[in-house]
């Protein structure tokens, strides 16, 4: 399914993604991607609530107390 779907976006197969739904796309973009405490992010849309799900559950409070 990857490679079908690989070759339809004109992509290698190691650069799609699979998921069981965007929530846990998002979350697995998050985890793979960005560091607690360390990495920020802007939410484009309100209704991206897992976002704001990840955000609590696994980022912290930046060194210089922004938050990450």
């Amino acid at each position: 399914m990857i490679e079908n779907y690989a070759q339809y976006a004109g992509v290698k197969p190691e650069q799609v993604l699979v998921s069981r739904g965007a929530d846990e796309g998002i979350e697995l973009v998050i985890r793979a991607f960005c560091e607690p405490g360390k990495d920020r992010h802007s939410l484009l849309s309100a209704h991206l609530r897992n976002v704001q799900r990840q955000r609590r559950n696994y980022w912290r409070r930046a060194p210089d107390g922004s938050r990450a």
